[in-house]
């Protein structure tokens, strides 16, 4: 049990709930949040389940490396596990494609797609509906693309450096706004941002590579994504074109629990056997982890996984593949066991009725030294 507030406090808080509403208090819960999954198991345990809910991501790379991939992903699963909340796309570049989302399983009936000429109709649209109570995911395609009104009404060789930084800036702090408010009203939106690399000129040490939009979208992320991808050619399915896309998915910065920093994702691109594009091989990763913690063992006859018998591995993957819910909650077991622990340190107790006297003394003096 937290220590009583002092009259100071409750006085203090009383005047500001009266003005903010309930913003907080005395031991007031600040918990992790949860998580929107993509439905890529090597994905969602390196980042602790997914997508962080009521917070900002970015998701940066170079060109076709699979971004937009993941949050689409990410918008399918939200849609089976949270249909009541609504998904949005925000479509800055103008190549969202309502074939190529279906095709990794989003249900666009049901999906809010927007597409915006400025950076300033992106920001009001992005920070409208991350407030509003039904909505879940929220994507913004791409920070790069954006362009301010005094861009647009420029001259082609006017040059306005810094413009698009400021704008960001501005941006951020806003949605950051919204996405507090958002969980003030127990809204459980999420705002996916992506972004592109871009190269500095005449960069002679270190790295030339820069992103759009200033350092503010770093600052403000709880979970930043690097995400490197090679396109994989394979005969067998199609001689022309990649079928594969090999990714790399690098965690460069979070405020919230991860279980790895890196993790490699072998993605369909077409169809390729078993695989519909978007899909991946996770049979590996998580045998990986079923095994080293104990959710699968050797049977007399097959395997068992949490007590389940099953003839082969290949009977309970394919079980478990049948239900999202199940892979659901293997992920949840994976990422319960992998991730940090962290104890409560180590403090001197504090008695009740010691800390009353305290306070009351202080309240004593500062009424003193008022009256005099």
């Amino acid at each position: 049990m937290p220590v009583a507030e002092t009259q100071t406090a409750v006085s203090a808080l009383a005047k500001l709930r009266k003005t903010h509403g309930n913003i907080g208090g005395l031991g007031a819960p600040a918990k992790t949040p949860g998580r929107y999954r993509t439905g890529v198991l090597a994905f969602d345990v390196a980042t602790g389940g997914g997508f962080p809910r009521n917070r900002f991501t970015l998701l940066w790379g170079k060109e076709s490396s699979g971004k937009t991939n993941f949050a689409l992903l990410a918008i399918a699963a939200q849609q089976q596990s949270d249909p009541h909340l609504t998904p949005v796309i925000i479509d800055v570049e103008g190549t969202v494609t309502q074939e190529w989302a279906e095709a990794l399983g989003v249900d666009w009936e049901r999906v809010i797609y927007i597409r915006v000429s400025t950076a300033e109709e992106a920001m009001d649209v992005a920070c409208q509906m991350v407030a509003a109570e039904d909505v879940g995911i929220v994507l913004l395609d791409s920070i790069a693309a954006m362009t301010t009104n005094q861009e647009v009404e420029a001259d082609y060789d006017a040059q306005s450096p810094g413009t698009h930084g400021r704008t960001m800036g501005k941006f951020i702090r806003l949605a950051g706004k919204a996405l507090k408010d958002a969980v003030r009203e127990g809204g459980e939106s999420t705002l996916i941002c992506v972004n592109q690399v871009r190269h500095k000129i005449g960069v002679m040490h270190g790295s030339p590579e820069t992103l759009p939009g200033g350092m503010g979208q770093q600052f403000a992320a709880s979970l930043s994504i690097r995400v490197y991808g090679k396109n994989v050619m394979d005969a067998q399915y199609h001689d022309k074109l990649p079928v594969w896309k090999e990714i790399t998915i690098k965690i460069k910065k979070n405020k919230i629990p991860v279980c790895e920093e890196e993790t490699k994702v072998r993605m369909a691109l077409l169809p390729a056997g078993q695989f519909r594009p978007g899909q991946s091989n996770d049979w590996p990763v998580a045998k990986r982890h079923m095994e080293e913690l104990g959710l699968m063992v050797k049977a007399k006859s097959g395997v068992e996984y949490l007590g389940t018998p099953f003839p082969t591995q290949k009977a309970m993957w394919e079980w478990l593949n049948e239900d999202p819910a199940r892979m659901a909650d293997l992920t949840q077991r994976i990422v319960a066991e992998r991730v940090p622990k962290f104890e409560k340190a180590a403090r001197t107790p504090v008695s009740k009725k010691k800390a009353r006297k305290k306070a009351a003394k202080k309240a004593k003096e500062k009424t003193d030294a008022d009256a005099e």
